[in-house]
């Protein structure tokens, strides 16, 4: 096991290695998840009031992952072995992280996006794992939850608010950042710790591959219910600009269709995906062009 906490392996390793009951699964959960979202919330990140600044939206983040650290771990276990007998428990217990405070009166955008950072950091490291092993079941599950939009109440998409763009939205600006795609870089050096077996190439396969799909979701999900598609991308199309990663997933979904390894999780159940897929590789261009 590639984790940075040994409690990790001795605990959640067995449950999931010895087919132990979900029943076993959910009460080594529960408290860890009550401890994570109780220090979470003692933290400054639900005061939506405080003008913000680079040093409040640092400190937030760095607080946030200093709490988060061994459920991230867990949950990195979870999308690399978890099996559909277990991950309703997962699940259950991670849509708490998507109920947040009621936003009152005077409140800052970024502040309003930042607060999924506890959820995204989830999101992120349940996926990455599924995706290295290959667990695409547990990944398609994921991806399809739905969580409460706060402007409309409306259940919509997670990843249409938990993505790069949404929930960084204002860190390039506080920060000062150069670089284009500010959180999918944060978020691509924060996880990188949990491969350290692999190389710098493998570990960019996997993440950008999860950005990727991420993007093909929304983007399939927007053209279906905007005027003109839209998506969010991040630090892939100019990483892998000269190979395009997503027109190598393209070409592979034209080859296998409905034997590809993602079928279920972007094509399954559309009309003309094809063709969804051809409008978002063109969009996708236009983003890596500008970000060269």
């Amino acid at each position: 096991l590639e984790m940075n906490n040994p409690n990790v392996a001795t605990t959640f390793q067995d449950i999931l290695s010895k087919n132990l009951s979900p029943i076993k699964l959910e009460e080594n959960l529960l408290p860890v998840i009550d401890n994570v979202l109780s220090k979470i919330q003692k933290t400054s990140l639900y005061n939506y009031s405080v003008t913000p600044t680079k040093e409040e939206i640092v400190l937030r983040k760095e607080k946030v992952e200093e709490h988060i650290s061994y459920l991230r771990d867990i949950f990195f276990l979870f999308g690399r072995w978890i099996d559909n007998q277990k991950i309703d428990i997962v699940l259950d217990q991670y849509n708490r992280f998507l109920t947040l405070p009621d936003v009152d009166g005077q409140f800052y955008s970024v502040w309003k996006h930042f607060a999924r950072y506890p959820a995204l950091l989830l999101m992120y490291a349940f996926c990455l794992g599924a995706i290295k092993n290959k667990n695409i079941p547990a990944l398609v599950k994921f991806l399809d939850l739905k969580l409460k939009n706060r402007e409309s109440g409306d259940l919509v998409p997670i990843f249409s608010e938990l993505n790069n763009s949404s929930v960084f939205d204002g860190y390039k600006d506080l920060t000062k950042s150069e670089r284009i795609f500010s959180g999918s870089d944060e978020l691509y050096i924060y996880f990188k710790g949990l491969f350290p077996s692999l190389t710098d190439e493998e570990y960019a396969n996997i993440f950008d591959t999860l950005e990727l799909l991420i993007s093909i979701k929304y983007g399939t999900w927007s053209d279906e219910n905007r005027i003109s598609m839209w998506m969010p991308t991040g630090s892939y199309t100019w990483r892998t600009r000269s190979n395009k990663i997503w027109e190598k997933l393209n070409t592979d979904y034209v080859l296998n269709k409905d034997q590809w390894i993602y079928y279920n999780l972007l094509g399954k159940g559309i009309d003309d995906f094809e063709n969804v897929f051809k409008k978002i590789c063109i969009f996708i261009d236009k983003v890596s062009d500008r970000s060269w």
